[in-house]
């Protein structure tokens, strides 16, 4: 609500990516509501739009959640070999695409076929070029051959250009769920807060999260050690990428199915390797920065002045 009275129509952007990142097929009816309400003003209008954004957000809080969408873009997006991923979707003939799009096979490779049939851009020096037009053709060729529910072919089709490409994982995520149902885990989520806003919110995505990184290198003596022998990383942009890793993919109530903690574990490795962070110290990088937290968690309060 705070955010409604300060810039309403960013709210309605905001609650649709959370939805599709945080809850996605956790709660794919919801998903799907929350998608299609946000982009409707007239009916907003006309139901109250304060009421429907404080019952949405009650709504996606309350679900049962999964972070699968979000973690299979990530993990492409975040690979610092994309290119080789993306070179192989060149060449093929729109069939193969779709073969590939809908094949068991590597998960990388399914996603690099997906954001092709999807349209990518890019951004280099400020600007965005496109790579891949948006084929909606065999997005729908896609959605048919892998049986997908209306719900999800919507979920899949709508999300074009209003999830941060968080849509394009659909297909394979509806696949493995659907081929595993799986199960629920919950969890006490005890993140602390300073006036109404929780301390995690001050992270890598606004400026006040990056100052307090930049601060936790003056106090914290382990964190300093570990990047003065590494001075090609930006220390600012790898503790922001370990943040995202220990705070950023909490939830409260989780569905878990088979395929989706080796779609997690990929994310985290591609995460820390684009921020520099080779493989082999990732494990002893976010041990320290773990027992640091008290340090940046009395830092954010006082970025929160």
């Amino acid at each position: 609500m705070r955010l409604f009275d300060l810039d309403a129509k960013y709210l309605w952007r905001r609650l649709t990516i959370i939805a599709y990142e945080d809850i996605g097929f956790g709660n794919v009816e919801l998903c799907n509501a929350v998608s299609q309400l946000c982009r409707r003003a007239a009916l907003r209008r006309k139901l109250g739009e304060r009421k429907v954004g404080g019952f949405l957000a009650q709504a996606l809080a309350e679900s049962r959640k999964s972070r699968a969408l979000c973690d299979a873009i990530a993990m492409m997006e975040s690979c610092v070999i994309r290119s080789n991923y993306e070179r192989r979707c060149f060449e093929p003939m729109d069939h193969e695409l779709v073969d590939i799009s809908c094949a068991e096979g590597s998960a990388m490779d399914t996603i690099a076929a997906l954001r092709h049939i999807c349209g990518y851009r890019e951004v280099s020096h400020g600007s965005y070029r496109t790579i891949a037009r948006p084929r909606p053709d065999l997005m729908l060729e896609v959605a048919r051959r892998l049986l997908l529910t209306e719900t999800e072919t919507e979920l899949f089709l709508s999300g074009q250009g209003i999830s941060d490409s968080m849509n394009i994982p659909v297909p394979m995520i509806a696949r493995m769920v659907r081929d595993c149902p799986g199960e629920e885990r919950r969890t006490i989520i005890d993140s602390p807060s300073k006036n109404g806003i929780l301390l995690s919110a001050v992270d890598a995505h606004t400026r006040a999260g990056k100052r307090a990184f930049a601060k936790l290198l003056g106090k914290n003596a382990s964190l300093t050690r570990f990047f003065r022998i590494r001075q090609s990383v930006d220390p600012v942009e790898a503790i922001g990428a370990g943040i995202f890793i220990i705070e950023g993919a909490l939830v409260d109530r989780c569905l878990l199915f088979h395929g989706d903690d080796e779609i997690r574990q990929t994310c985290e490795r591609n995460v820390l390797e684009y921020a520099r962070i080779h493989p082999d110290h990732q494990d002893n990088f976010l041990r320290k920065l773990k027992e640091a937290m008290p340090d940046l968690n009395q830092i954010r309060e006082g970025e929160l002045q």
